[in-house]
């Protein structure tokens, strides 16, 4: 069969429409995509030409869209149907060249879809709340079990009823002691690895400074550290630049 008598038994195929359903970034959700195309035999195929050209133009075109659509979002429709149609306009083909395709789509969004999306949306929102709260009353936790004044003094009045039941007391109050000891010893080797080069001198030099209660001690001590510090190049002016 030549070429001539191919294109003309199967002219009635080359322009025609269908409608697909490709997935969103959103999984689960759909768009409705109207495609128009067109196909012709490509001249420079050197292999024989397809049986059924238009099963396969459809074929590739379902291909080329679901990829496109699967980079956006449900709410981003127009911005998918500009990319589907800027890569429609030029020439398709199949795997081997055998025909060339072209066309145009029409991308829209179902009702269903829309009640779908917003129904995710607040899900998405509510759960990201819940997690911006849990995180705040974690750090909030993190400092105060990490203070050095209110820390224990916490952790024992959340253990009164424990430590004065029956029983002795003393026993109680030392093991809860203890506990809170090693959760401290934890939460500190647990910063000292995450934490920068920088708060780790901070957290020294406050260690060091509150451990001095005389006051002209500490005077001689900061200036002796402000030397050593500016020495070294950490510092210009004032002791300040350590916790810059």
């Amino acid at each position: 069969m030549g070429i001539a008598t191919w294109i003309k038994e199967l002219s009635s195929f080359r322009h025609s429409s269908f409608s697909m359903y490709p997935e969103t970034l959103d999984q689960g959700l759909h768009y409705d995509v109207r495609l128009r195309y067109s196909w012709r035999p490509n001249p420079d195929c050197l292999h024989d030409q397809p049986r059924m050209p238009d099963p396969l133009a459809r074929h590739v075109l379902r291909e080329t869209v679901s990829r496109i659509a699967g980079r956006y979002r449900l709410s981003e429709h127009r911005r998918a149907e500009d990319a589907v149609n800027a890569e429609l306009c030029r020439d398709v083909c199949d795997a081997e060249g055998r025909i060339l395709i072209s066309g145009s789509g029409r991308i829209s969004v179902s009702r269903a879809a829309w009640r779908a999306m917003r129904r995710r949306t607040a899900e998405e929102d509510a759960l990201h709340t819940a997690f911006a709260r849990e995180t705040v009353q974690l750090r909030m936790l993190h400092r105060r079990l990490t203070d050095p004044a209110l820390g224990l003094i916490w952790w024992v009045d959340r253990y009164a009823d424990l430590q004065f039941a029956a029983g002795d007391p003393k026993a109680k109050v030392a093991s809860v002691v203890a506990a809170f000891q090693t959760l401290r010893e934890t939460l500190a080797d647990a910063d000292d690895r995450d934490a920068e080069p920088r708060v780790q001198i901070r957290r020294a030099v406050e260690e060091i400074l509150a451990g001095v209660e005389d006051p002209d001690t500490l005077v001689l001590a900061m200036e002796m550290l402000h030397r050593t510090l500016r020495q070294a190049g950490l510092v210009r002016a004032s002791i300040r630049g350590v916790y810059d």
